[in-house]
């Protein structure tokens, strides 16, 4: 399954929550959807989390030698953080 992440700082918020979180499948919108009810007051309902599903991206490996995405298929790219 491939690994997605939900970051905050991509959704407006007057918070300015800096939290990313990643994940396989599920488990990502599981735990994106805890901490939106506990830290940001949403309230856990079957919209939200469909919401939530839509925010999932895929992940992009960022190389620290040349600070280029590096394409998820290539973890093996020696400088990928």
């Amino acid at each position: 399954m491939a690994r997605k992440y939900i970051d905050c700082r991509e959704i407006p918020s007057d918070s300015k929550c800096t939290v990313a979180i990643s994940a396989d499948g599920e488990e990502l919108i599981e735990v994106a959807v805890q901490h939106a009810v506990k830290v940001h007051g949403h309230q856990d309902t079957a919209d939200f989390q469909q919401m939530s599903k839509h925010l999932a991206r895929h992940r992009s490996l960022i190389c620290a030698e040349c600070d280029r995405r590096v394409p998820p298929c290539a973890p093996q790219h020696p400088s990928v953080r």
